[in-house]
């Protein structure tokens, strides 16, 4: 029997804290931002419904050219600079205060996550020896 190489690598460790984390923040601010939005800013729950479709369409718009860049350019500096910019977009929140900037705001959202999440998994290829793929 052939020993299969090492899953559970330092890198592989990282890679799937970081992945967690990520998901988590995106998670735990979807069911959030709409009490947010009606609560305190007082916004109308159509223009709500606005706000975070644009987060998906931003996600739609975005994916199908994320696994190109990350193709055509060094995956690790890519995912590192959408994570960076993708955590960064959450500091816009508490400036935020129209639904046109929240509009915009998601939608950059979207597409930071889309290329995060895209380069995460393709790292994450990268990571997993050969053996160990199912």
């Amino acid at each position: 029997m052939a020993l299969k190489e090492v899953l559970w690598s330092r890198n592989f460790i990282i890679a799937c804290v970081a992945n967690f984390l990520t998901a988590c923040s995106f998670n735990l601010l979807m069911p959030t931002i709409p009490l947010y939005l009606s609560q305190e800013l007082g916004i109308e729950h159509s223009d709500v419904g606005v706000i975070l479709s644009s987060y998906a369409l931003a996600l739609l718009v975005v994916r199908p050219f994320s696994g190109y860049f990350v193709d055509s350019h060094p995956r690790k500096l890519v995912y590192l600079v959408g994570l960076g910019c993708f955590v960064a977009m959450f500091v816009g929140h508490f400036f935020a205060a129209t639904v046109g900037i929240f509009v915009v705001l998601r939608f950059v959202h979207g597409l930071f996550w889309g290329l995060t999440s895209v380069s995460a998994n393709t790292l994450a290829i990268d990571i997993i020896p050969a053996s160990r793929r199912a």
